[in-house]
This record gives structure tokens, sequence and C-alpha cells, in this order.
């Protein structure tokens, strides 16, 4: 460019700078779009660890559930086994 016309030299300084900040849009757009696939993967991830979550805690429940029934019938078995020798002596 020659050093003519100064309002020619402010335009083309002027569509320098807006080239420049449209690249810098589109590093902000690339790094956004990034930024939105992670936290798509993390929001995946999430959901599975809660569906985990439920599947371990309906675990627990249930194996809670049979050992607190086992307790019982355990229970009843020693009541049982030690009214035995009072009945055979009878």
């Amino acid at each position: 460019m020659t050093n003519g016309d100064p309002l020619l030299q402010t335009i083309f300084h002027k569509i320098e700078s807006i080239e420049g900040k449209l690249g810098q849009l589109g590093e902000i757009h690339s790094a956004v779009n990034t930024i939105t696939v992670r936290l798509d993967g993390m929001d995946k991830k999430i959901e599975e660890m809660e569906h985990s979550q439920q599947f371990i805690s309906t675990q627990y429940e249930s194996v809670s559930s049979s050992i607190s029934n086992s307790k019982d019938e355990l229970s009843e078995t020693n009541t049982e086994v030690k009214r035995l020798p009072s009945e055979n002596e009878g």
C-alpha cells in the first residue's frame, strides 16, 4: 500500500483490526465448541454414575433385607434349639 490518502490508510487499518478480531472470534468459537463437547461428556458420565448409584442402592437394600430375614430365622432357630432339651426331658 502506498503512503497516499490518509483516509485510505485509516480504512485499511480498521479493516486489519476487524480481520484480527474475526480471527479471535473464530478461536473463541472453537474453544466454546470444545468446552461444550467436554460438558456433554461430563453430563453423560454423571448420568451413568447416577444410574450406577441407584443400582448399588437397590442392591444394598436387597442385601440388607436378606440379612435381616436371615437374622430373624437364625434367632427363631436358636430359640427352637434351646427348647429341644427341655422337651426331650419331659
